[in-house]
């Protein structure tokens, strides 16, 4: 039984819904993050952390006791959602700094943390602008980016995704 006549049916509907959609405007990728770091469940990334470093030769210190009092604790910290860091470039040209800034979703707003890193302060969540203190202004695009990806469960305690087109477009 010949089945091209029905498989070209289908392709042939399958561009029709294509071309009919809307193509994504210009800026729908302006201020949007080229590459999205979400850290799962910080307490959890913590104590492998800590194990990973207890195996090395020769051991060494715990990485969370240096790591807990730069967030002033983690207790703040909403387990259910991703810390997310997002970085967006403008050119890519090896002189062009990123804007990068970071989502830290929490169950109650710890006034060190917000005071000290200079964040934004969201119903649920800190916007920090990344490296604390030296980053620019975080755009509302990217910060409402980052704070629905938080919002995504995330496979594994680490994971990191590249717009790899959208990279290769503004490096032309």
């Amino acid at each position: 039984m010949n089945r091209l006549p029905a498989l070209s049916v289908v392709l042939i509907m399958c561009l029709a819904v294509a071309f009919s959609s809307p193509a994504p405007a210009a800026e729908d990728t302006v201020n949007r993050p080229d590459i999205v770091i979400k850290i799962n469940h910080l307490n959890q990334t913590l104590t492998l952390v800590d194990k990973l470093a207890a195996g090395m030769e020769p051991p060494a210190s715990s990485p969370s006791f240096f790591l807990r009092p730069f967030l002033f604790g983690t207790d703040w910290i909403d387990p259910a959602r991703s810390i997310v860091i997002g970085i967006h470039f403008n050119k890519m040209q090896a002189d062009e700094k990123p804007v990068m800034a970071a989502v830290i979703p929490f169950v109650r707003q710890n006034e060190d943390f917000h005071i000290a890193y200079n964040a934004t302060a969201k119903m649920d969540h800190y916007i920090v602008s990344l490296p604390p203190g030296q980053g620019g202004p975080v755009s509302d695009q990217m910060g409402h980016d980052l704070d629905k990806l938080s919002r995504t469960p995330g496979d594994g305690v680490l994971s990191m995704e590249m717009a790899a087109s959208q990279l290769m477009a503004k490096a032309d």
